[in-house]
C-alpha cells in the first residue's frame, strides 16, 4: 500500500488544507487485494490539517465514483463516494514502548513530527462503500437454479417457491 507522509512542521499555525487526487493512494490496494471495483470517476480528497502541540487534527472528505458488483445480480453497480471524516493524530512516546505497537500513523522524525495519511484515506473509502451493493433498487438478482439474470426475463426453471419438505401439506383441506 502507498505510504503519503506530511510533515507537521510545514503547517502554518492556523491550519492548511490539503488536495490529494493520486489515484493510486487508492488503485494500490486495489490491485494489491485484487479487489473486483472500478474507479469510475476520479476519486479526490479534501483535508484541513491544523497542527497541535504533539501531532495534529485533520477535517476532511473523499468524493468520487467506483463501480462495484452488484449483491444480487453480479453487474457493476454504481457507488458514489462522499465520505467526510474526522481524524486525530498525536505522538505518544508511551505507544513507542516495547510491550505495545508503535503508532504507524505518526512518527517523530528529526526533521519533526510526520503523519501518514494514505491509509487513512483507504480505510475512510472503504467505510464509505455500502456493505451490499445493488445496481438498482428492485435489482431481481439470479435464478437460484440456472443462474440466469432475472433482470433481463424469467427463467425456464420450475416454480419451485414452496418448500419440498412442505409438499404433503399441498393437499390438505381445511374446513372453516
Amino acid at each position: 500500500m502507498k505510504q503519503l507522509w506530511l510533515a507537521i512542521k510545514d503547517l502554518p499555525p492556523e491550519g492548511k488544507e490539503i488536495i490529494i487526487n493520486d489515484q493510486s493512494v487508492w488503485q494500490g490496494p486495489i490491485d494489491e487485494f485484487a479487489l473486483p471495483y472500478t474507479i469510475k470517476e476520479e476519486l479526490a480528497a479534501c483535508i484541513f490539517l491544523i497542527p497541535q502541540e504533539q501531532g495534529c487534527i485533520a477535517h476532511g472528505s473523499i468524493t468520487g465514483a467506483v463501480a462495484l458488483p452488484c449483491n444480487r445480480c453480479t453487474q457493476n453497480a454504481l457507488v458514489r463516494i462522499n465520505q467526510n471524516f474526522d481524524e486525530v493524530f498525536i505522538l505518544d512516546e508511551d505507544l513507542s514502548s516495547d510491550d505495545t505497537e508503535p503508532n504507524v500513523r505518526i512518527a517523530n522524525e528529526s526533521t519533526g513530527i510526520e503523519i501518514e495519511i494514505a491509509g487513512v484515506l483507504w480505510e475512510e473509502f472503504v467505510i464509505a462503500l455500502p456493505v451490499k451493493p445493488l445496481c438498482k433498487e428492485d435489482c431481481k438478482g439470479l435464478c437460484a437454479e440456472c443462474g440466469k439474470d432475472l433482470n433481463t426475463g424469467k427463467c425456464e426453471c420450475e416454480d419451485s417457491t414452496l418448500d419440498p419438505r412442505f409438499a404433503v401439506l399441498r393437499n390438505l383441506k381445511v374446513n372453516k
